[in-house]
């Protein structure tokens, strides 16, 4: 067109050599400019995207499923087009706004056609399923998934974070969670039926409370689907064991086998009495439903479930109506011969009545039959949280694109609310379909938004399309979706879990056959405690244990100090934890450090807990360290713990003296040569508390501080602490250079040996401090410093954990 200035092709496609060279003359002329942008400038998804470049004037630009250009156009009326290798009469009706609009809106809905009936005839499964064995109009259930479907979608089109990837479809779990609901009303009211009046009562009650149901079902879903997101648990679901997940969903999948054969037989399966009764009556309908599920899940393997839903589908209605054609059977007589459903009227959308107020309100619902099944809708409530937990996290993953789990869990939720306040039935997002978008090089979400304008038709017209549909497609579908779930969780899963594990999802598989899925959820549950509780004890709190030869305080000090320091290393432990701290790991952790304690007795002093690396306390951890304090405090040990959190604190001292956790024990301050110990500050903490510090590196610091203030470990047994907190006669020739078993000297660098005592100046390996006293001449320079480094500077050898 002529009103284009600027052209901008994507790089790496042939369409794009081939157009360069025929629209670089016409921009040419029209002082125009085009170019190639660089990879950096262009977000795509499998080679197709929307440009976007900062500071310019920039259209929403889609590319073409066959196209690798993109094309920006700057000044005059706003053109774009989609790819070079679209037809000529493609250009030409791309050439205004409106043709370009109309274009993408006809492939959009081109493509969200299958996606519309697909949900369309999951709808009428599940109301099917929903209704089977009572007399629940099957559209008005219909209507009310359709109704979720259409909110759903639209939150998901507005707030998702892959918009175009966000596909809204009716879920298994949320039917098998309104089928429980709806058959125990059923059976609780029939069964109570000579206390509740007339039998039109009776059936006014129980549609009343059925509907109630429904929509109390998707609004607590709705809730828990939010609060999940709210406290950051959307990713809970990958912590539980693989085999007891993987039972659960196998569950769902053979009963959403069993309601298949309900729905083709019209009465429902529970057990083999009710299987064998079908078999009977129904025995054509149930083969033709085996046989079409069994097409879908061949084909769904080798291409994918949509496109073995638009192969079989349209084969499955010809090969029917065209057989009934054949043998002369009109619609009624299919219909008593069980091939299709009952006739009903449809529910458009325009005379569709809200449940609540189609029933009258709440003046005929029994709360008590609400009530008395709410044990086996917990059950299956947990199994669909945990399915849209998986959904949301294998979205993230089909899209390539990061999500935030939290916030999608929200947006289903509030979608699922506002769902059930308008009468609808939640809905759940599809990973399924990403793929099949992801191969259309869908960029935007006009195909969500044609999948809702078409889900909306359906209910403006309410077209009765489940009285043409016959049993065996509905339900064959249904059994395709069971036979999936129990091919991945129950047949494929063997490959993944070892015998213990495969051992657990038999239990939990039987124990649902015998006992129903209440039972197989319990039984989960203590799988899942017994699993982790496993796994629990065999972790190690233990992350490292250093003594006080190869590593020390950044504290400067002089070289006998050091020197001093690293031959009594071993009187400082440095034990490092990690992980959260069970009573089992800790006790074994005590057990450990005690033995410690024994090969080391005469040289063990210190024991210094880092709990940087821990995360959290448990009540009988805490119990147990305190235990282990005071058993290295009857053999003379000091226990600290270091970069403790308040929580941790408050675990470790809540049975001490006071309840509040003493204050961080700080190291005594650095002492001149020959000054008197007593006056440096102790930590305040006593016997019966524990010394907390705020670093691994003050209390090795304090340690090292307490250790030049006792002397050696070997000569002296008594309470660190309290060496501390009381003059010391080995301090004052420690810090002045002269050995620990010599005369007191003075302060300073003019500390000399006795007149009979021979210099061991040179000599190494055992040599102690005061050894050599002109090493106190060289009081203020470090280890490895130069002579210049003045006191207070970080120096010398710091070995590291």
């Amino acid at each position: 067109p002529a009103s284009w200035r600027r052209l901008r092709l994507m790089p790496g496609g042939a369409e794009a050599g081939g157009l360069a060279p025929l629209a670089e003359p016409l921009l040419a002329s029209r002082d125009g400019e085009m170019d190639v942008l660089p990879a950096s400038n262009i977000r795509s998804a499998a080679g197709a995207g929307v440009l976007r470049e900062q500071g310019s004037r920039l259209n929403s630009l889609q590319l073409d499923s066959q196209s690798d250009v993109a094309v920006e156009i700057v000044g005059g009326e706003e053109h774009a087009a989609g790819g070079a290798s679209v037809s000529s009469d493609a250009r030409g009706c791309c050439s205004s706004r409106w043709g370009l609009l109309t274009f993408d809106m006809a492939a959009a809905a081109a493509r969200a056609l299958p996606i519309a009936l697909l949900n369309l005839t999951h709808a009428y499964s599940f109301a099917q399923l929903v209704c089977v064995d009572t007399p629940l109009e099957p559209t008005l259930v219909a209507a009310m998934h359709l109704t979720g479907l259409v909110v759903m979608q639209a939150r998901l089109s507005s707030s998702s974070a892959v918009p175009r990837y966000a596909i809204a479809t009716c879920d298994i779990t949320i039917a098998m969670l309104c089928r429980q609901m709806v058959a125990g009303i059923y059976k609780h009211l029939r069964f109570n039926s000579p206390l509740m009046g007339s039998a039109s009562h009776l059936e006014a009650e129980a549609r009343a409370t059925s509907l109630f149901a429904i929509l109390l079902a998707s609004f607590s879903q709705g809730a828990l689907y939010w609060v999940t997101g709210y406290v950051r648990a959307a990713e809970l679901v990958l912590f539980l064991p693989y085999p007891v997940l993987a039972g659960l969903l196998a569950v769902v999948g053979g009963m959403a086998t069993a309601g298949a054969a309900s729905v083709a037989s019209g009465s429902a399966v529970t057990d083999l009495d009710s299987l064998n009764s079908a078999l009977s009556e129904s025995g054509p309908q149930l083969a033709a439903a085996a046989g079409l599920a069994g097409l879908s899940l061949v084909i769904s393997s080798r291409l994918h479930f949509l496109s073995a839903f638009v192969l079989l589908v349209p084969a499955a209605l010809i090969i029917f109506y065209a057989a009934a054609g054949f043998n002369g059977m009109s619609l009624d007589h299919l219909t008593k011969r069980g091939w299709l459903f009952p006739a009903e009227a449809g529910v458009p959308l325009l005379s569709y009545v809200h449940p609540l107020l189609s029933i009258g309100g709440l003046r005929h619902v029994s709360f008590r039959a609400i009530a008395a099944g709410l044990n086996d809708s917990i059950a299956a409530s947990i199994t669909t949280l945990a399915a849209l937990m998986l959904k949301v996290i294998a979205l993230e993953s089909a899209a390539g694109a990061y999500l935030d789990s939290d916030a999608e869990m929200r947006v289903v939720g509030s979608a699922a609310m506002l769902g059930s306040l308008a009468g609808g039935v939640a809905a759940h997002p599809s990973p399924e379909c990403v793929g099949v978008l992801k191969q259309a090089r869908v960029t935007n979400h006009k195909v969500g938004l044609a999948a809702l304008l078409l889900t909306c038709g359906v209910l403006l017209g309410g077209p009765p399309l489940m009285n043409v549909l016959p049993r065996p497609l509905l339900s064959g579908l249904l059994m395709a979706h069971g036979f999936e779930l129990c091919k991945v969780w129950a047949w494929d899963a063997r490959r993944w879990i070892d015998t213990r594990g495969l051992a657990v999802l038999l239990l939990v598989l039987t124990a649902a056959i015998l006992f129903g899925q209440t039972t197989a959820v319990f039984l989960a549950a203590l799988a899942t405690v017994a699993v982790s509780t496993l796994r629990t004890s065999r972790a190690n709190a233990l992350k490292y244990h250093l003594t006080g030869r190869s590593c020390h305080s950044l504290a400067s000090r002089p070289l006998h100090v050091q020197a001093f320091l690293r031959r009594h290393g071993a009187a400082i432990h440095l034990v490092g934890l990690e992980g959260f701290l069970f009573g089992g790991t800790v006790s074994r952790l005590a057990r450990y450090v005690f033995r410690a304690s024994e090969r080391n007795d005469r040289a063990m002093r210190f024991v210094i807990l880092d709990v940087q690396a821990a995360h959290g306390l448990e009540p009988s951890a805490g119990t147990l360290l305190r235990r282990l304090r005071r058993q290295l405090g009857a053999r003379g040990i000091t226990l600290l713990v270091a970069a403790a959190s308040a929580h941790m604190e408050a675990g470790l001292c809540c049975h001490d003296r006071t309840s509040r956790p003493p204050p961080a024990g700080k190291p005594p301050a650095a002492a001149a040569p020959g000054a008197a110990v007593a006056d440096a500050p102790a930590p305040r903490a006593g016997p019966m508390r524990t010394c907390f510090y705020r670093s691994a590196e003050e209390a090795l610091e304090f340690c090292e501080d307490s250790l030049l203030a006792l002397g050696s470990p070997e000569k002296t047994r008594r309470s660190p602490l309290a060496a501390v907190g009381g003059a010391s006669p080995v301090a004052g020739r420690v810090l002045a250079g002269a050995p620990p078993d010599s005369a007191p000297v003075a302060a300073g660098c003019e500390a000399t040996p006795p007149a009979d005592a021979p210099s061991r100046a040179g000599s190494s390996g055992d040599a102690s401090i005061g050894d050599d006293p002109r090493a106190a001449c060289d009081a203020e320079r470090p280890i490895g410093a130069p002579h210049g480094a003045g006191p207070g500077e970080v120096a010398g050898e710091v070995a590291g954990g």
